[in-house]
């Protein structure tokens, strides 16, 4: 692993407050998404955004959340005069993971700007999508977004913000009202905001455990027919770096939003990377996949790193239980855990003596997951508190903690990065017998997978590259060795990874080895209680959204 220093593994572990569901993944939602180019083996990171997210019409439907209610009434007059007179809605927000946006209700375009300073651009009309990724530098352009080939999407009719953003919520009270739903997810009542009176919209969603919770407020003028103020809790994590429990965003409705996605800030000159003809790499794709489906599903993998230059027989530890859709990781900060657990001295690495050192150690974050829920633990030193901390989820497609480390993962990364794909012709770089795949390359960054198809289409060598200047320069490389079949399926000993210096960064050049024992296990074979969500709820602050 890259990271070998403790501080930088402790901070990576201190930023894993893995966020649920919230508004941030509705909105998401209406935005169809392109595929993140794959980024370095980090330990920590989620991904952004997920590869399966949908899209929807509109993305302050969205944020405005399916809710609905309010008595008042426009005529026909009213709304055709409305229509004439409103082109646009802006919402500016204090914090969360949008800074603003826009809503063109003339044309059922939508543009976002993120907090990190990406931008996004929907037109529901032609099915397109252009996301800005600041730091690779580039647009990508997905196509279709919402409707599938040959179908054409609905004429799109002028409407008011009335309509775009409160009549949804109207319908959607009295559909509540009209199923007699209790507890109610809607609700509207009189409410008033500097004097002013005013209805308010609030949405209820059950957590993880199925406790409901307010979600959504929305306030909305019936004088002016307009809305006015929306606040949404925020994530976890967002709460944790803001402080704040609520996302607050401000309506206006000027005459005029921006042209095009340059008007946001975008260089003129950033390239658009449209979405190549993937149909010569799927049938690898397609085999890739179904090699990485049919890896085992039940066995227990110790990974370990053992960096360059370290003084630590080893740096980092993880234990993986796996049955079937259950998943137990339990991730180890080894010299931390020194300082701060006194666990026993750090034996050499081999797979019982790791064991048996980690069966004495409190692992620092623990990963619990099932079918419906995931269970993220942070020890009371990690969690910077007096208690251990659990934070539970909705289980999602992969689960959250540090899957760079599962075999699956270490074996077939492109399973997790979508089919934006294409075939590379063979080169100096692309070991024997083995199939180039190459994503990205038109911002300042790529990367190229090799697979073989006489070992399960196993990635035995990844190349991350980037741009700098007209020239493109070795990042990071992961070359797969020992392998191997257990029970039948093909399984690397290890994986070397080295990365390149950068003199312009004042880099120097470093390189680990991760280490990978798997062993496939029978019912019996598991340590009792291993899946029990108490052995992590207990005596913790558990957290859900």
């Amino acid at each position: 692993m890259n990271t070998p220093n403790i501080e930088t593994r402790l901070k990576n572990a201190l930023a894993a407050s893995i966020a649920p569901h919230s508004i941030v993944d509705d909105v998401m939602h209406q935005l169809p998404v392109s595929i993140l180019q794959p980024t370095p083996r980090s330990g920590w990171r989620r991904p952004v955004i997920a590869a399966s997210l949908a899209a929807p019409t509109v993305i302050i439907a969205a944020l405005v959340f399916f809710f609905i209610g309010s008595a008042a009434r426009l005529t026909l007059a009213d709304v055709k005069a409305a229509v004439e007179q409103q082109a646009w809605v802006h919402i500016r927000y204090d914090v969360g993971p949008f800074k603003e946006r826009w809503i063109n209700l003339r044309t059922d375009e939508t543009y976002a700007t993120l907090t990190g300073g990406d931008v996004v651009y929907v037109n529901m009309q032609a099915n397109t999508r252009h996301w800005y990724w600041k730091n690779n530098v580039v647009i990508t352009q997905d196509s279709p977004v919402l409707y599938p080939p040959g179908k054409t999407p609905p004429p799109w009719t002028p409407k008011t913000a009335w309509e775009q953003i409160v009549a949804p919520l109207e319908q959607g009270v009295a559909k509540t009202k009209r199923d007699k739903s209790s507890p109610p997810a809607f609700i509207s009542s009189q409410d008033s905001l500097d004097g002013k009176p005013l209805i308010r919209f609030d949405r209820y969603r059950t957590d993880s455990f199925g406790r409901r919770y307010l979600h959504t407020q929305l306030w909305a003028d019936p004088g002016t027919h307009l809305p006015v103020l929306v606040k949404t809790h925020l994530q976890l994590s967002q709460r944790k770096a803001t402080g704040k429990e609520w996302s607050t965003g401000e309506y206006d409705f000027p005459a005029t939003g921006p042209a095009d996605i340059y008007a946001l800030g975008v260089p003129r000159d950033t390239p658009v990377d449209i979405k190549v003809n993937t149909a010569p790499a799927q049938p690898v794709l397609k085999a890739i996949n179904r090699a990485h489906d049919g890896f085992l599903k039940n066995y227990r993998a110790i990974i370990w790193t053992e960096s360059g230059g370290s003084d630590k027989p080893f740096d980092g530890l993880d234990v993986i239980w796996r049955e079937g859709q259950k998943l137990r990781q339990d991730h180890h900060l080894p010299a931390f855990e020194l300082q701060e657990n006194n666990a026993p001295p750090l034996p050499q690495p081999d797979p019982a003596a790791l064991l048996a050192w980690a069966t004495q150690t409190e692992a620092s974050v623990k990963q619990l997951m099932d079918s419906q829920r995931e269970y993220v633990w942070r020890s009371a030193a990690v969690a910077q508190d007096s208690e251990p901390h659990v934070h539970v989820i909705a289980h999602d497609r992969f689960p959250l903690l540090d899957q760079n480390v599962w075999p699956e993962r270490i074996q077939w990364p492109t399973r997790y990065y979508g089919d934006n794909f294409r075939l590379l012709d063979a080169n100096v770089n692309t070991p024997d017998g083995c199939i180039g795949l190459r994503s990205g390359g038109v911002g300042n960054s790529r990367s190229d997978y090799y697979v073989d198809p006489k070992n399960d289409y196993v990635c035995v060598k990844q190349i991350q590259w980037t741009k700098r200047g007209t020239e493109w320069s070795k990042n990071r490389e992961y070359t797969l060795s020992d392998l191997h079949r257990v029970a039948g399926r093909v399984v690397a000993g290890s994986q070397q990874f080295y990365g390149f210096p950068d003199p312009a960064k004042g880099l120097s050049g470093s390189k680990s080895t991760l280490f990978i024992d798997v062993v496939p296990l029978n019912a019996t074979d598991y340590p009792p209680g291993i899946y029990d969500p108490a052995t992590i709820t207990t005596d913790a602050k558990v957290e859900s959204d």
